[in-house]
C-alpha cells in the first residue's frame, strides 16, 4: 500500500505537500513530492519491489509517475520494451511501457494500480478494472487534484469525486472506459446452473492457488502475507 497525490497543470507544493502528509500512513518507508512541467506529484512508499532503486516520484526523461500498486506481470511486459530497464521496479515499466504505447500499455497491465502520469505538460490517470487501488480527485481554483484517500484533499474542498474503476483520463482526451467487465463477464442467468463436475471444481481449486501465487510477489528479504476472506 502507498499513497499517490498530485495536482494538475499549475506547481502546488504547498497543497501537495500537505495532502502528503495525511497520507503518510498508507506508505512509512519514505515520502517525496517533485515539481514536473504539467504540476506537482507526491509519493508515500511502502516499499515492497526493488526496495533499494524503485523510488518514486520516477522520472524516465521528460515523463514522471506516482504509482499505488503492484503488477504481477510486470516481468513479462518487461521483455516486449524496446529500451532496457534501469531498476527490478514495476514502476519503471509502466512508465516505459507508457513511452512506447501510451493510453494502451493500461490495457496491457495484470494487477492492482491507481497512477498517474506526467509527459510534459499532459497529465494521465488511470485505475485497475476492479477499483482495488483507492483514487479521488476534485477540482478547486481551476485546478485538478488527486490522491489516494479522500483525506488527502477533503481540506481544499467539499466536492470530491471517487475515480471510476476500469476508466483512464486524459487531460487531452478526458475519460475512456478500457475495460468493461458486465460486458466482458455477463451475468449468470438463474437456471442456467448445473452441478459442478470434478473438472469445474479442479479448475476453482487452481485458479485460487494462481491468484495467491502472484499476490505474493515481493523482494527476498520481504515477508509477504495474504488474507482471504
Amino acid at each position: 500500500m502507498c499513497g499517490i497525490v498530485g495536482t494538475y497543470p499549475e506547481e502546488d507544493t504547498s497543497s501537495i505537500g500537505r495532502g502528503l502528509k495525511k497520507l503518510k500512513h498508507r506508505g512509512p518507508d519514505k515520502q517525496a513530492l517533485v515539481q514536473t512541467p504539467g504540476g506537482t506529484l507526491g509519493h508515500s512508499r511502502l516499499a515492497i519491489i526493488d526496495v533499494a532503486e524503485g523510488q518514486q516520484p520516477m522520472a524516465d526523461g521528460d515523463t514522471w509517475i506516482v504509482f499505488n500498486g503492484e503488477i504481477y506481470n510486470y516481468r513479462e511486459l518487461e521483455n516486449c520494451l524496446e529500451q532496457p530497464t534501469e531498476t527490478n521496479s514495476d514502476t519503471e515499466v509502466i512508465l516505459k511501457l507508457y513511452a512506447e504505447y501510451g493510453s494502451d500499455a493500461i490495457g496491457m497491465l495484470d494487477g492492482m494500480f491507481a497512477l498517474a502520469i506526467v509527459q510534459e505538460d499532459r497529465l494521465f490517470l488511470a485505475r485497475d478494472p476492479l477499483g482495488i487501488k483507492p483514487l479521488y480527485y476534485a477540482i478547486h481554483n481551476n485546478q485538478l487534484y488527486f490522491a489516494s484517500e479522500i483525506k488527502g484533499l477533503a481540506w481544499l474542498t467539499q466536492d470530491i469525486r471517487e475515480f471510476p474503476p476500469g476508466y483512464w483520463w486524459d487531460s487531452d482526451d478526458g475519460f475512456r472506459n478500457y475495460n468493461d467487465t458486465e460486458k466482458s463477464h455477463p451475468p449468470i442467468i438463474m437456471g442456467q446452473w448445473s452441478h459442478p463436475t470434478p473438472a469445474d471444481l479442479n479448475i476453482i481449486q487452481q485458479t485460487l492457488r494462481e491468484a495467491v501465487h502472484k499476490r505474493l510477489m515481493a523482494d527476498d528479504k520481504l515477508d509477504v502475507g495474504v488474507a482471504l476472506s
